[in-house]
């Protein structure tokens, strides 16, 4: 049993979702806003979701909830080039996540 790799731009990242249920509300809005703008992110730079943000990264960001773009390149997966290129607009979402859920 191989693995393929979606070169159709379908979406790969529909896979391990069961961690969902032990997230709170406020977690649960924040990856949901990350994940559709991963995708936005990923179509408007012409390459792949993971490679703007891997799942594992997304997730990290979603239970760590970093305030700070100190914070934030403290996630494994976020080195100075995705730090530089993303950052803001990570702590963006993340902090109307949590704004949301009050």
């Amino acid at each position: 049993a191989g693995s393929r790799s979606g070169r159709n731009g379908g979406t790969v990242d529909r896979a391990p979702l069961a961690h969902r249920s032990t997230l709170a509300p406020e977690a649960l809005a924040a990856e949901e806003a990350l994940r559709e703008w991963r995708l936005a992110r990923s179509r408007r730079d012409h390459v792949p979701p993971f490679v703007v943000l891997s799942d594992r990264t997304l997730r990290a960001i979603v239970t760590g909830r970093p305030a700070s773009l100190v914070a934030l390149r403290q996630i494994p997966g976020i080195g100075p080039t995705k730090l530089e290129l993303y950052g803001e607009e990570i702590l963006a979402l993340v902090a109307l996540a949590g704004e949301g859920s009050g």
